[in-house]
């Protein structure tokens, strides 16, 4: 199978392309865990947060989006249909409306990532 990111196409799976691991076979493991991230340089964690945390930090971030003009007309924001002629920047930092929106912090400085980190690491976070 193909699949176009930006201009460029990849072929799926391939080496450039492939699934990502999780690592909630191993949460209770940080030995492993830090082995894991030797391994592939990063930790997916599944359901970390729950899903209406996830869901409501996306909301404002698409409506971000939105007020840039960066959705197709007439098309409801939840569904995040990308106006693909829209001068959207994706980079957010510095906009603290948005970074420090409650809603992001909630996911971005929540308990369970503070929780997840301290055992991580070994240390308060």
């Amino acid at each position: 199978m193909q699949v176009k990111i930006a201009a460029d196409v990849y072929e799926y799976p391939s080496a450039e392309l492939g699934e990502l691991r999780d690592c909630n076979g191993i949460l209770d493991d940080v030995d492993a865990l830090h082995q894991r991230m030797d391994e592939d340089g990063y930790l997916l964690i599944r359901q970390l947060h729950d899903r209406e945390t996830v869901l409501d930090a996306g909301m404002v971030l698409l409506g971000n989006l939105a007020s840039q003009n960066g959705m197709m007309p007439g098309t409801p924001v939840s569904e995040a249909h990308i106006n693909p002629e829209a001068k959207v920047t994706g980079f957010a930092g510095g906009r603290k409306g948005l970074s420090h929106h409650p809603n992001m912090l909630a996911m971005l400085e929540g308990k369970p990532i503070f929780t997840f980190f301290q055992r991580y690491f070994g240390e308060p976070a």
